[in-house]
């Protein structure tokens, strides 16, 4: 890749690894390929697991700086410690580009930067953020719109979002640059073999059909949905288990109502896992599931990277159908896609791709193989010049 120049940029997020989640996975491929050409800092909050966080940050090729970014509940603006800190760190660090990844709050902390320090932003959006403010807050567009008038940059993840982010802005003309989340190199490539030996003695998976789910535990993903399903489809695939990766505020719920029905040795909760750590799961599983759908709170799907992470590994998808899924899931080509609503409809995805391994492996070859060819970092990052 190259730059006429080598910029010093600064990327701000609120959700970063080893948090797990598609926003985050995004940005850290995103600042891992651009620190090939450029030095890349990355701002993200501090969490509870201390250890793990560390671990993760003395591996990447850039430099990761973990503070507290906002006040207690009770105090008003609590952005203001997100506010001093990015201010501290671009004027120290002589930045030449911001990179916002959560347009509010963090937008309003680039718009005052850029105001008194001159330094120029790009607002990422990753649909949650386009989706709910369309759907149920006025107050919030008004915001968007305010943030969004002195970028010097707007990008999303998928056409439909830039579609809502235009009608949000009032304008159709404002330019706006798709980029689309892509898969780590590093899925293409199969783990040992002992690897997946050992996992599958690990959680009891041998000759078992598995289905696999990697999220945050939260609104929209359609958690819910598929544990109400699950002794429909225990009833046709006795030999199925469900293995959820991730955590999330309604992981507690998920947990309680597998185990008043029963269900706990048709399920595997594995918690939350690195990127690295992730992967050989993909690898042993004989499908991927998320049954997103759209939620007052946190919207529609943007794009939706676990979906390109399981193409990676030769993976069938059965997806929700939301927001920009469709981009990264082709129905009947690369995956299912489903009306997560529709309990007969998912069963028969289900049922379709467990019963027939030719069909599912059909799929997640023509998943992998587009994978390759459209969603590689190095290529969609290309579409950054213009501001670097």
């Amino acid at each position: 890749m190259e730059y006429k120049t080598m910029k010093k940029i600064f990327l701000i997020t609120l959700e970063y690894p080893p948090q797990i989640g598609g926003i985050a996975t995004y940005t850290h491929e995103l600042a891992k390929t651009l620190s090939s050409s450029h030095t890349v800092l990355v701002l993200a909050p501090r969490f509870h697991n201390k250890a793990g966080q560390e671990e993760w940050d003395s591996h990447v090729p850039y430099s990761v700086m973990r503070k507290q970014l906002f006040f207690p509940r009770i105090l008003w603006p609590r952005w203001l410690p997100l506010l001093w800190h990015a201010f501290r760190i671009a004027k120290k660090e002589h930045v030449h580009l911001f990179m916002i990844h959560h347009v509010l709050p963090s937008g309003y902390v680039a718009k005052i930067l850029k105001k008194f320090l001159h330094i120029p932003y790009v607002v990422f959006f990753h649909g949650a953020d386009i989706t709910s403010a369309k759907s149920t807050r006025l107050w919030k567009q008004k915001m968007i719109r305010f943030v969004a008038k002195t970028a010097d940059g707007l990008v999303v993840n998928s056409e439909p979002i830039k579609k809502r982010l235009h009608q949000i802005l009032r304008d159709e003309e404002r330019a706006i640059q798709v980029l689309y989340p892509c898969v780590d190199a590093a899925f293409f490539d199969p783990p040992a073999q002992e690897a997946l030996t050992e996992l599958k003695r690990r959680y009891a998976l041998n000759g078992k059909r598995v289905l696999l789910s990697v999220s945050r535990i939260g609104e929209g993903k359609g958690f819910p949905h598929l544990a109400r399903m699950l002794p429909a489809i225990l009833r046709a695939i006795p030999n199925a288990v469900w293995v959820v990766v991730g955590d999330g505020p309604k992981k507690d719920a998920l947990v309680a109502y597998v185990e008043q029905h029963g269900l706990q040795n048709a399920v595997r909760f594995i918690g939350a896992l690195t990127p690295n750590d992730v992967k050989p799961l993909y690898y042993l599983a004989d499908a991927f599931i998320l049954l997103n759908h759209f939620d007052l709170e946190r919207g529609e799907e943007g794009f939706g990277i676990v979906f390109l992470e399981a193409a990676g590994a030769g993976l069938p998808v059965i997806a929700g159908r939301t927001g920009g899924v469709e981009e990264a899931v082709l129905h009947t080509e690369t995956g299912l896609i489903v009306d997560a609503y529709q309990e007969r409809d998912v069963l028969a995805a289900i049922t379709t791709i467990l019963q027939n391994p030719e069909y599912g492996k059909r799929l997640g070859d023509h998943a992998r193989a587009r994978a390759q060819a459209e969603f590689a970092w190095a290529k969609q990052v290309k579409k950054l010049d213009q501001w670097l």
